[in-house]
């Protein structure tokens, strides 16, 4: 089994969080990643050893919305990244 890598970041930017979450993948199509919050889209199913029914990270972008916040995937050198930025309330 690989070593899993792993990156997880916070950073505040004016009156917002901004989270990101990164990990290496193998064999990611850049077109895919316009594709990873749409409902079942499940990417290569020659590559897709899970069971899963594709709705996780469409469930992930709802929810941030509801928060107002906004969620994206960027795919850079073997790296996949999701960033999630959200308003940060100070009382």
């Amino acid at each position: 089994m690989k070593p899993f890598e792993l990156l997880i970041s916070l950073n505040i930017k004016e009156d917002k969080a901004v989270r990101k979450v990164s990990n290496k993948v193998e064999n990611l199509s850049v077109n895919e990643v316009d594709k990873l919050f749409e409902r079942f889209f499940r990417g290569d199913k020659a590559r897709n050893h899970s069971q899963g029914t594709g709705l996780g990270l469409a469930i992930s972008k709802r929810i941030v919305e509801l928060h107002k916040g906004i969620i994206c995937a960027q795919y850079k050198e073997g790296w996949m990244s999701f960033i999630i930025e959200h308003p940060i309330h100070v009382k």
